[in-house]
């Protein structure tokens, strides 16, 4: 709870909704009591919880927000793509089509997957890589997003569904950077002068012709920003 409180110190309202033993359902009234009037909803997590996921999407349309956000290729969702196409979210009932449901594919969070290099004490201070020399990646293409670019994207995607929501399709994707395993490599092997990672294959496959795609659509021109590419997070340690 106090890390959840800490929200609240950037100015945002935190509400706790009742529930016992782990049941969310004894959430539903006061959940829908707390969306009523609000204009969009963005869940981060989806997948994470099911019977949450549910609850959201339920109360969300009892109370007539306009738009649902929710992020399902961020993380270990994205490297589990079956774990994201079971949730129940993704395939919302009869009583949600008066609400606009986007999901935003955003392909692994560069911070959570390069967090093993990122994190080393041994990184950008020793000739010498991790004793292991290994981090877990995807060896193919993968779409990469950081995290900041992603809070960017939903902003953005919340003010086009309230402003233009024929112009926002039901699946969103964006990507800061397309790359493989062995390109991250040799990004490390240059920064090390000399030092050396395995690249050990991570479960799950993202399709990286999907990578990017909306990207013009949430920042056209790069107007808004500019896309952090996986380099980028490597040099900003």
């Amino acid at each position: 709870m106090p890390a959840v409180c800490s929200f609240a110190g950037p100015g945002a309202e935190v509400f706790a909704l009742p529930h016992k033993d782990g049941d969310f359902a004894t959430a539903a009234d006061a959940l829908k009591n707390t969306l009523h009037g609000i204009d969009v909803l963005v869940n981060p997590s989806v997948g994470q919880n099911a019977e949450m996921d549910n609850l959201l999407m339920e109360a969300a349309s009892a109370a007539r927000v306009c738009a649902y956000l929710h992020v399902v290729t961020s993380d270990d969702q994205a490297a589990d793509p079956q774990r994201s196409a079971a949730s129940p979210a993704l395939r919302p009932d009869e009583g949600s089509k008066n609400m606009q449901i986007i999901s935003i594919h955003a392909g692994l969070c560069m911070e959570n997957v390069l967090s093993d290099i990122l994190l080393s004490p041994f990184y950008r201070s020793s000739p010498c890589f991790l004793p292991s020399g290994t981090i877990r990646v995807p060896a193919r293409r993968t779409p990469y997003t950081s995290a900041l670019d992603l809070g960017r994207t939903l902003a953005e995607l919340s003010i086009l569904a309230m402003t233009s929501p024929a112009r926002v399709s039901a699946i969103i994707h964006v990507a800061g950077d397309v790359v493989s395993g062995a390109q991250i490599s040799e990004m490390v092997h240059c920064l090390q002068n000399g030092g050396t990672m395995v690249v050990i294959e991570r479960d799950g496959t993202l399709r990286v012709e999907d990578g990017g795609a909306d990207n013009e659509l949430v920042n056209p021109g790069e107007r808004s920003w500019k896309w952090k590419k996986v380099q980028d997070v490597l040099t900003e340690v």
